[in-house]
């Protein structure tokens, strides 16, 4: 191969290891990146200087560059992947481990040129003979310094760059460090042939070469794993905890053994304990049996492992924190306290919804961790979204029947109207059949004639009734309304009254007040209504009972009372009785004939008087219909001028 040839096969193999390392996730993932990032450092300190990759006649790239710049990659992609502060920790640890090796093998090295009896298999490159070993560990300083850099400047981007913008903070992020790199490298590590600002210049040049060829293997990783770059994005690393180890944390570790035994005691709930960085310590036997995943599998992450983004997004929207970010969701639960429902996705991606509240570990006066403590509310949820579903089906049928209904009260209004006319028809002839105007009838016709009278006086009854309530329930019942005394309007029907109760063994009782009840009323349209109550009381009162109508005047209203020892009726019952068509449970039972349409009109009329009507009744206590109207306001109780 050519030297660009070269240089493409280093660049390609260098950036596709780490990438392969990082596809599935394993206990000895880490363990290989870890391995990988030690071997690249050991060739770029070892056989860095050895040889050189021209790429023109002007422009070349040394070995120990190129291995750098895939030293760089490694440990981004490491990064990202773990998404732990521990992880950088990691990193930084091994690369001073590294380089404090490489010391001690340069120091030997020195040690043993020149010594008697000590041959040389193979000749040294002078640059690497002339190395010092104080050199190689301020290097491995400037390379965990830098490491810390390439890191910080992620963190920094990530809370302020969107998410669509950090596609390109990446790339720019290892050429920031790389260049870096390029301008402090010359001052610890000095070339001879090359003066200070000529070696800077060469190894900055280099460095920019090398960031532009990682463009490429940057964006295939952002677009491979953008789930895990993704989850990176959304948890923050706190940097300046990097090098902190509290006696809190050493006291919490001892402790761990005990409190990892209260936590599995609770099988059925689920109980995850999360360092400060969010990081799972403990995963119970309870969250095992719920979601399916190990405590091995879930510890070292973080919950994202179980709550997808839209869980997190309506969760954030409820809580007002505008970000959907864990870190920012879990201080905002412990802020606002108590439990909320959160559906976490099994390791089967069967979702569980579950009561979960969130609390501060604190230790020493400082917060070390934070326990999720929940319990399985799946089927109580699904049970109330059922529910609220049926309601809503329930609602639907309400109005289906509410249109429904309004098509049968145009239907009965058109019909209504309709069988005037015949019905008109029928009745005068039937009196004229009655008269002997067509000829003399014989008792049979005349019984047969008198019971076709009575059906079509009944027929004719109905249709006014229903004409009445259309024109009421259409705004256009016309009552005429003159100053009366309710007193007269009972009066005036005392012998249709007394003739209801002929021959039924009931004992009929008017009690009215001494002096005038005076309203404006329509006089026939209220005998209707005492009529109507009176009626319906006789039909469900049995022999041996009393019915009492009384009227009187309270505090500004005409009252008006009718009262039965009846089989009284029932409260489911209570609450359709003033519908149209409607018949109680007791009158099916006793088939008692009935429209279902006269406590409607009683109840329309009375409305017509600016009044009410209401029913007190229990089964086998009888009933009690209480009618309240207004008295006349331009006259006094008794119909003397105020």
């Amino acid at each position: 191969m050519e030297g660009p040839e070269l240089f493409v096969a280093c660049v390609a193999a260098y950036a596709l290891t780490p990438l392969v390392l990082a596809i599935r996730q394993t206990v000895f993932q880490f363990v290989l990146l870890y391995g990988y990032i030690a071997t690249v450092m050991v060739v770029a300190g070892l056989v860095g200087l050895s040889h050189e990759l021209p790429l023109t006649d002007t422009v070349s790239v040394s070995a120990g560059e190129t291995a750098y710049a895939g030293l760089i990659f490694a440990i981004l992609v490491t990064v990202v992947v773990g998404r732990d502060l521990q992880v950088v920790r990691n990193v930084v640890v091994l690369v001073l481990g590294v380089h404090v090796l490489l010391t001690l093998v340069y120091f030997i090295d020195g040690l043993v040129q020149g010594r008697p009896r000590v041959n040389a298999v193979q000749a040294i490159p002078a640059e690497l003979a002339g190395s010092s070993p104080w050199a190689v560990l301020l290097a491995g300083l400037l390379v965990a310094a830098e490491v810390v850099l390439l890191v910080w400047l992620l963190e920094m981007c990530k809370r302020r760059v969107p998410s669509l913008a950090m596609v390109l903070v990446y790339p720019a992020a290892i050429t920031v460090t790389l260049l870096v790199d390029g301008l402090l490298h010359p001052l610890v590590v000095r070339r001879a042939e090359l003066g200070l600002l000529e070696q800077v210049g060469q190894e900055a040049g280099a460095r920019l070469l090398l960031a532009w060829a990682l463009i490429m293997p940057v964006f295939v990783f952002v677009a491979l794993y953008r789930k895990q770059v993704l989850a990176y994005e959304e948890e923050p690393l706190r940097l300046d905890a990097l090098g902190r180890l509290s006696r809190d944390e050493l006291l919490l570790g001892r402790a761990t053994a005990t409190v990892e035994r209260i936590l599995d005691a609770a099988v059925n709930t689920l109980l995850v304990a999360m360092d400060t960085d969010l990081r799972i310590t403990h995963f119970n036997v309870g969250a095992e049996q719920l979601l399916g995943y190990t405590a091995d599998e879930m510890r070292g992450r973080t919950t994202a492992v179980v709550i997808d983004y839209d869980e997190g997004l309506r969760h954030a929207m409820s809580l007002g924190t505008g970000s959907p970010a864990l870190d920012v969701l879990t201080l905002a639960q412990v802020a606002h306290g108590g439990r909320r429902e959160w559906e976490l996705v099994g390791k089967d991606g069967q979702r569980h919804i579950v009561s979960l509240s969130v609390s501060e570990i604190v230790a020493g006066g400082r917060v070390v961790g934070y326990l999720a403590a929940g319990e399985d509310v799946t089927s109580r949820v699904r049970s109330e979204r059922a529910m609220l579903q049926a309601m809503s089906r329930e609602h639907t049928a309400a109005l289906a029947l509410q249109e429904a209904e309004g098509v049968k009260h145009e239907l009965v209004s058109t019909v209504s109207h309709e069988l005037r006319t015949p019905i008109t028809s029928i009745t005068g002839y039937t009196e004229l059949l009655e008269e002997g105007v067509f000829g003399d009838l014989n008792e049979r016709q005349t019984d047969a004639l008198r019971r076709v009278i009575r059906n079509t006086e009944r027929l004719e009854n109905l249709v006014e009734d229903l004409l009445v309530l259309e024109r009421a329930e259409s705004g256009l019942l016309q009552l005429d309304r003159t100053p009366i005394d309710l007193r007269d309007v009972v009066g005036d029907v005392q012998d249709m009254l007394t003739e209801m109760v002929r021959g039924r063994d009931l004992e009929l009782r008017l009690e009215l007040e001494h002096g005038p009840i005076q309203i404006l009323g329509d006089h026939s349209a209220l005998e209707r209504v005492v009529l109507n109550l009176v009626s319906n009381a006789v039909k469900f009162t049995p022999a041996g009972g009393r019915i009492t109508v009384e009227a009187h005047a309270r505090e500004g209203s005409a009252g008006l009372l009718v009262s039965d020892t009846g089989v009284g009726i029932s409260a489911e019952d209570q609450e359709r009785l003033f519908e149209r068509f409607f018949r109680t449970h007791e009158s099916y039972k006793k088939a008692v004939p009935g429209t279902g349409l006269g406590l409607s009109i009683v109840q329309a009329i009375v409305a017509g008087h600016d009044g009410k009507v209401t029913v007190m009744s229990a089964p086998g206590r009888g009933t009690t219909f209480a009618v309240s109207i207004p008295l006349d306001a331009r006259l006094g109780r008794f119909g003397i001028s105020a």
